[in-house]
């Protein structure tokens, strides 16, 4: 008996062992492919990523253009966490007209992988808007264009209008989609919505999870987690499609 469980199990590591590398195969056949989608051929182009001394730390930057003359934009990411930089794909059009930038903030993607969870500093509003315009000030050197274009996605907008506000010389405009307005109404908003669903659904375990919470503001970022458990639920179908085209870009990325 002993025998064959033994074989069963080697049997069993084989497979897997298979499929892990046939998985890994398709991936980097993938990667290849959306390498030569997004190669940069024009003479004037600019493919460059790097690790860029931000902050007391590395943070990695990529700047990418068919032209480097194009008037340079700085995406800042939501999250925050929500590094964008493994979906350069979605913004190969802008790069006709923009010289676009991912800055994978502290805490966030490569930045977070080189420095390691210790290493990331202060995560604070005013570290991070700091670290903003110390790149807006990197790109206005590396590209010599006198001001910077920036865009912020959600709690990138909370950086977004403090570099504006402090350092409006720096800037053509600022962006702002998603933007964060009143977090304290949202959180608010946003539980009743999700109550309100639960009760419709009939669904008694989530009503008395969230109950048991209480309405924002939340006591702690464990009742918020709680909060964000159950929203996950009833996403609209919307956001879960688009979830679904991203992942496989995300996958096929050839930076990562």
């Amino acid at each position: 008996m002993s025998r064959w469980l033994w074989r069963g199990a080697a049997l069993v590591t084989a497979l897997i062992a298979a499929s892990t590398a046939g998985a890994l195969l398709l991936r980097a056949s993938w990667q290849a492919q959306s390498a030569r989608e997004l190669e940069i051929r024009m003479p004037s182009g600019i493919d460059e990523g790097a690790f860029v001394p931000i902050g007391g730390i590395e943070q990695w930057v990529h700047i990418r253009s068919e032209d480097r003359a194009n008037p340079a934009l700085l995406i800042l990411h939501g999250g925050p966490g929500g590094s964008l930089s493994a979906l350069v794909a979605v913004f190969r059009d802008w790069e006709k007209h923009f010289t676009v930038v991912q800055w994978d903030q502290r805490g966030s993607g490569k930045t977070f992988t080189r420095n390691g969870a210790a290493g990331q500093g202060e995560l604070s509003i005013e570290r991070m808007t700091q670290d903003g315009i110390a790149v807006v000030e990197h790109l206005r050197e590396r590209l010599d264009q006198p001001k910077i274009l920036i865009v912020g996605l959600s709690w990138g907008t909370v950086l977004g209008v403090q570099m504006a506000k402090r350092r409006p010389d720096l800037l053509r405009a600022y962006v702002g989609t998603g933007q964060v307005v009143d977090k304290d109404e949202k959180e608010k908003r946003i539980y009743a919505d999700l109550i309100a669903k639960a009760r419709a659904a009939g669904d008694a375990e989530a009503l008395a999870a969230l109950e048991a919470i209480g309405t924002p503001p939340f006591r702690s970022y464990d009742d918020l987690l709680i909060q964000r458990k159950w929203s996950l639920r009833y996403d609209v179908a919307s956001e879960r499609e688009l979830e679904s085209k991203l992942r496989p870009l995300v996958l096929a990325s050839p930076h990562h």
